[in-house]
């Protein structure tokens, strides 16, 4: 039976919201090389700390020698971005700090890394591989209590940390390594996803190898409240070794389920008819939110069409991996997703590097070669608002933090003094750190001064227009029969 409507203006005004963004505060450190911010986190007292990679050493920010090619950095601020210490960590070679855990009771902080260091510097562990996971437990002031390093004979660089509900942490990073030293099970391929349970103690309680014939590359790792671990990350090809899903293009993103103990509960795989892969997880209740960087193909498991040439592709899953809805955001450019974190009301908050310029989604041309796409969503994946955030060079978007009514947003910068960036460039890269406020404005228009629905009634569809300026407002229909 075919429904009809009729519109009747009974209210003397009605509203619409508009959002009204600033930057209340911004914050660029580094030296006359590249320094870059990989992550970020809340500690005590409302202050930051921020880490990544640094290769600079007595220039600038950054006044004291560093002690390889390039060291893991950790920079420490007030609310503010007021720097109350920053600290290198490192070896001869090469080291990088992408990750970091505050322990409210003790107050020590943990820092997650890996080294291609051996123990030189302030490194005290010796290298087992080309490179190991590197863990650090520190005094609130920074001051090393211990460290351990995890590893192989072969590569092994971490690329993610998260404490589970024991107090315990698992550690996911790439292995090519057969069994040696830390690792307990042969290699699956090229390179494997690599998942290290350890103590607070920073000692191994369990490892597992995961992977298929060829080259995986793994993006990051989470937790549900029941214990289970999610692990995702790119893979090419290829149906073998754990890989139990199907292929849909060139490369696409797994996802692997296991239990607390490390043992594999199912496996998925989601892409395109292109290259897929990276992206970011959001476990949240009974929902896992997946984020992947998808190609201009489409096609496969993507039901909206490409817009760019790469797209930031959003899927709700349920805990068996399967899709609950799907949304397709970005503009006629690339589009990279670093990160989702959680809002008010169920909302969801997406960190986006991006090229586009106003087109499609994307409502703000770029201000430069890549800029900052910061976008919110409710959990439906309709966006509420985005806001695009750069200078004039390349910016890349790493990490969000939400704090009370403001969004503090980490990354990387090339811009000197330009579009939004008001602090000039030290060195090739710099960290680029600041607050983004969003306050709502509302507006209060008269329900019929210039306002018209036809056809009215109507069933399917009805167009509505107003000689009122809505730029920006979101208006909201009810059916009330």
């Amino acid at each position: 039976m075919k429904h009809f409507y009729c519109f009747l203006f009974i209210l003397t005004s009605w509203y619409s919201h508009a959002q009204n963004f600033s930057i209340s505060n911004q914050f660029t450190f580094g030296g006359n090389q590249s320094d870059e911010a990989y992550n970020a986190i809340k500690s005590e007292n409302s202050n930051y700390l921020i880490m990544g990679i640094s290769g600079s050493s007595n220039s600038f920010d950054i006044e004291i020698q560093n002690y390889g090619n390039a060291d893991g950095l950790v920079v420490k601020t007030d609310s503010n971005f007021n720097v109350l210490w920053y600290k290198f960590y490192g070896g001869n070679s090469f080291d990088v700090i992408n990750n970091s855990y505050y322990e409210e009771n003790s107050g020590n902080y943990y820092f997650f890394g890996y080294s291609a260091s051996d123990s030189t510097g302030n490194k005290t562990t010796h290298l087992k591989g080309s490179c190991d996971f590197w863990i650090i437990c520190t005094k609130a002031t920074g001051e090393i209590m211990w460290q351990n390093s995890i590893g192989a004979t072969g590569s092994n660089p971490l690329k993610s940390a998260i404490p589970d509900q024991d107090g315990n942490f698992i550690l996911a990073g790439r292995s090519s390594a057969d069994i040696s030293f830390d690792k307990t099970e042969n290699s699956k391929g090229e390179s494997d996803f690599w998942l290290v349970k350890i103590d607070q103690a920073g000692q191994v309680l369990w490892d597992k190898t995961l992977g298929t014939s060829y080259f995986d590359y793994i993006s990051g790792v989470s937790t549900d409240l029941s214990g289970n671990i999610y692990v995702f990350g790119t893979v090419y090809d290829y149906i073998d070794g754990d890989k139990t899903s199907p292929v849909y293009g060139c490369s696409d993103t797994w996802l692997v389920k296991l239990n607390s103990e490390g043992q594999i509960i199912w496996d998925k795989t989601y892409g395109t008819s292109g290259c897929d892969g990276g992206g970011t997880l959001l476990v949240r209740g009974n929902n896992l939110f997946l984020g992947i960087s998808s190609s201009e193909e489409g096609g496969g498991l993507q039901t909206d069409s490409p817009l760019g040439y790469t797209d930031a592709w959003i899927l709700k899953l349920d805990t068996a991996g399967q899709i609950i809805s799907q949304k397709t955001i970005g503009g006629n450019g690339y589009e990279t997703i670093s990160d989702i974190d959680t809002l008010e009301g169920n909302n969801l908050l997406f960190t986006i590097s991006s090229s586009s310029n106003a087109s499609a989604f994307k409502s703000e041309n770029s201000y430069g070669w890549s800029d900052h796409w910061i976008v919110k969503m409710d959990s439906d994946l309709n966006i509420i608002w985005e806001k695009t955030v750069g200078g004039s060079g390349a910016d890349n978007a790493y990490t969000s933090i939400v704090k009370n009514q403001q969004i503090m947003v980490a990354g990387t910068s090339k811009s000197g003094i330009s579009g939004l960036k008001t602090s000039y460039n030290r060195g090739n890269e710099d960290i680029w750190v600041y607050t983004l406020d969003v306050s709502q404005n509302i507006k209060i228009l008269q329900s019929t001064d210039g306002l018209s629905i036809t056809p009215n009634p109507g069933s399917d569809f009805f167009n509505l227009s107003s000689s009122a300026d809505l730029s920006g407002s979101v208006l909201k229909v009810h059916d009330i029969t």
